[in-house]
């Protein structure tokens, strides 16, 4: 799943009809979210100064890129006793997924990329600053306030033609951090992403039948970057999605099972 974001955001729905389909469902939690290993005794990065490092193209020091994330991945393959896996990924781990699709290849059926991107540069823009900083600060308050701008990020980044229900937003947040109120977990993986380079040539690497799925609403990663996305890998299939934006609108959700579903049983037939 995406930046700061635990297993629980794929939608139970979405992973339900996949199963229902007779796909066996992994989710996880990324490592520094969630249930997950963190990196505690690593300390807390200076975003900010890492993210214009980025923009100039020099080097980043951080504890840990996407690489090694794409790489815990592949050993839970492995510690699972999976051979080979259809990848769906969104946002960051839409990302990692095309890392483990551009390296991996022998492990991989099939790419499904979700609201992501190949260019860590764009992901920190001036039309997206203030949503990446509301984001950080979210993972750093106290528990109540912590709720309400986690609450303000994901109706900053959602779909305004399908606006998630407020009770229903509330629970699944309260729920999140009962699992794990983390604290500089967030801020370590964007560091992870600005530290992670060469990912469009990974990314053209890519020779398993892919989906490139991008809302036409999203404000956080446009959609001219899921475009793009497509763009650089051959045979790429590209879905623009009216009324979608950074998120799984609750109406949509089914459709989105549908179409992945139906992505995944032409490369299964191709195989």
């Amino acid at each position: 799943m995406g930046l700061g974001a635990q297993m629980i955001v794929w939608p139970d729905r979405f992973c339900h009809l996949l199963a229902e389909e007779g796909y066996y469902v992994i989710r996880f939690d990324n490592r520094d979210i969630g249930l997950s290993t963190k990196f505690d005794h690593y300390a807390a990065p200076r975003v900010l100064k890492q993210v214009l490092a980025n923009w100039f193209g020099l080097k980043i020091d951080a504890p840990y890129d996407l690489y090694h994330m794409a790489h815990d991945a592949v050993c839970l393959l492995d510690h699972l006793k999976c051979k080979q896996a259809h990848i769906v990924g969104a946002s960051m781990g839409g990302m990692i997924a095309q890392i483990i699709a551009g390296i991996y290849h022998d492990r991989i059926i099939s790419l499904t990329s979700i609201m992501s991107t190949a260019d860590s540069r764009g992901l920190v823009m001036p039309w997206n600053m203030k949503l990446g900083l509301h984001l950080l600060k979210s993972s750093q308050a106290a528990e109540e306030e912590q709720l309400d701008l986690k609450m303000e990020t994901v109706r900053l980044i959602s779909s305004r033609t399908h606006p998630p229900k407020q009770e229903e937003l509330e629970s699944r947040l309260r729920k999140a951090l009962a699992r794990d109120a983390e604290k500089y977990g967030t801020k370590r993986q964007l560091s992870a992403i600005v530290a992670t380079k060469k990912t469009k040539k990974i990314t053209q690497r890519v020779n398993v039948p892919t989906l490139i799925i991008h809302g036409a609403e999203d404000r956080l990663i446009p959609i001219k970057f899921g475009r793009k996305n497509a763009e650089l890998i051959e045979g790429a299939e590209f879905r623009e999605i009216e009324g979608m934006a950074h998120d799984f609108p609750r109406p949509l959700v089914g459709y989105l099972a549908f179409v992945v579903s139906k992505h995944l049983g032409k490369s299964s037939d191709s195989e």
